[in-house]
C-alpha cells in the first residue's frame, strides 16, 4: 500500500494562515503604540500638574501649557485651567496607524485627564 504525500497539504494551510499572522501582528504593534503613547500622554500631564503643585502661587496657566508643549509638541490641550481649588489639565494626542489602515482607520485620538485638588495637594485621574 502507497503512503500519500502530505507535504501539498501543509503548504496551503501555511499560506492561507500568513495573512492572519500578519493581521494579528500588526494589531499587537497597534496595540502597543496606543499603550506607549497613552502612557506618555499620562506622563506629561503628571508632570504639568506636579509644577502646578510644587510652585504653589508661582505658576500660570500659560507656564503650564508651555512646560506640556515642551514635553510633548504634538499633544493638543483641551483644557488647562484653575476652578474651585481644582486645576484640570486634558490633553489629546492623535497618532497613526498601522492596522486600522487597513480597515480604514488611519489615525487613534488618545484622551488623558486629569486634576489637581489644590487644597489636598493630591492628582486625580479622570
Amino acid at each position: 500500500m502507497k503512503r500519500l504525500n502530505n507535504k501539498g497539504q501543509v503548504l496551503i494551510i501555511f499560506v492561507a494562515l500568513i495573512p492572519v499572522i500578519i493581521l494579528l501582528f500588526t494589531f499587537i504593534v497597534d496595540y502597543a503604540t496606543i499603550l506607549y503613547n497613552q502612557n506618555k500622554l499620562n506622563s506629561v500631564n503628571k508632570t504639568a500638574l506636579y509644577y502646578v503643585r510644587d510652585k504653589k502661587d508661582d505658576y500660570t496657566v500659560d507656564k503650564v501649557k508651555d512646560l506640556i508643549l515642551v514635553n510633548d509638541s504634538t499633544v493638543n490641550i483641551l483644557v488647562c485651567e484653575e476652578k474651585d481649588s481644582m486645576f484640570t489639565i486634558k490633553l489629546e494626542k492623535t497618532i497613526s496607524s498601522t492596522f486600522g489602515r487597513i480597515i480604514g482607520k488611519n489615525t487613534y485620538t488618545i484622551t488623558s485627564t486629569y486634576k489637581l485638588d489644590m487644597n489636598s495637594k493630591t492628582i486625580i485621574k479622570e
